[in-house]
């Protein structure tokens, strides 16, 4: 998929709907799903996702949806003991406010996860 597709979040964004609203239009009983969906904690299963694509009228970069696998998550808990010893306002950052994708890139660009070929 683009990377130029939005993000779940964005997308919602973009459309000026609130969590409220899009769990509404999608039949969702709980927000908290659609939070849950936008922070990367659960991947929403295929007719979830074209439900929500409906309702936004626009495709999704869900790629950046995908949580973290175990590696990853190591890979980042490795990479957040170290900021913690540096204090770098940067990386704390990131790590305060989580985006899966750029998590993978940032624990691969600074060597704590390999890159899958």
């Amino acid at each position: 998929m683009s990377s130029s597709l939005p993000t779940l979040k964005e997308a919602r964004i973009r459309r000026g709907y609130t969590q409220a609203k899009l769990a509404k239009m999608i039949e969702c009983n709980s927000v908290q799903q659609i939070s849950a969906w936008e922070n990367n904690r659960v991947f929403p299963s295929k007719a979830n996702r074209e439900r929500l694509e409906r309702a936004l009228k626009m495709k999704i970069n869900w790629d950046q949806n995908v949580p973290l696998n175990d590696l990853e998550r190591k890979a980042f808990l490795d990479m957040i003991l170290d900021v913690a010893k540096r204090n770098d306002q940067a990386a704390v950052d990131l790590i305060l406010n989580p985006n899966a994708h750029e998590l993978r890139k940032i624990v691969q660009e600074l060597g704590y996860l390999e890159e899958k070929h």
